[in-house]
């Protein structure tokens, strides 16, 4: 949290996500609100990116959205593509204090989003609370399934809370050496070994339904064995 805040000293703009790209773990509320501070101090803007927020329970969200009206330097950034699975369309929002809100509006480019994106995120909606305590229900299920599978494989796998697991392969792989074999195998992952503080071997694998999740295990474990 220190080097984060001395970094808002230096910088007009600083992404954090929320929770975090790989690892998909979330920084405590009172860390985000000591960034807010600190961001209101150095009129540095803080944007939040909660892109992945939605797969966690309300009640375990650490997210500055319920006094947000306090921070008039954070933007808090939420996707619809993750949780509802709309990809194709980039479909997604901002919050923030009416002035910033106003200045983004003006760098926007005309009809940033289209019409039948829109009307797909009006569906998403109206879906209503049942399909997302099932998706959250199904993703934290499958997730807990596929970590230990992949602790039994010999993978280290810090536990997660988004729809995404950050492993560390054992010692004698590569990241890019397991995509590759992984990619020949009409299965895609990604490897994390540029990421700044992590090694080689790790990659970032996504939660999905359980036979996608067991064939991943399955061809994980017959590349590793040969």
């Amino acid at each position: 949290m220190e080097q984060i805040a001395g970094l808002l000293e230096q910088v007009d703009l600083l992404f954090l996500g929320q929770p975090n790209n790989p690892n998909g773990v979330q920084y405590a509320l009172e860390d985000v609100r000591l960034l807010a501070r600190k961001a209101e101090a150095c009129r540095t803007i803080l944007a939040v990116d909660e892109a992945f927020i939605d797969f966690i329970p309300e009640e375990r969200r650490q997210s500055l959205l319920p006094e947000l009206g306090s921070y008039r330097h954070t933007v808090l950034i939420r996707s619809m593509t993750k949780f509802y699975a709309i990809p194709g369309l980039r479909l997604g929002f901002t919050l923030a204090a009416p002035e910033l809100a106003a200045a983004m509006t003006g760098k926007q480019v005309t009809w940033s989003v289209n019409g039948l994106a829109l009307l797909a995120g009006e569906a998403c909606l109206r879906s209503g609370r049942g399909y997302e305590e099932r998706t959250r229900g199904l993703i934290a299920a499958e997730r807990e399934l596929l970590r230990e599978g992949l602790l039994r494989l010999g993978c280290a796998v810090p536990p997660g809370e988004a729809n995404f697991l950050l492993l560390e392969l054992p010692a004698a792989w590569s990241a890019g050496a397991m995509q590759e074999q992984l990619g020949r195998r009409g299965i895609l992952v990604r490897s994390c070994a540029m990421y700044p503080g992590l090694a080689a071997g790790h990659l970032r694998v996504a939660v999905k339904g359980h036979e996608d999740n067991a064939r991943l295990l399955r061809e994980l474990g017959e590349i590793l064995e040969g």
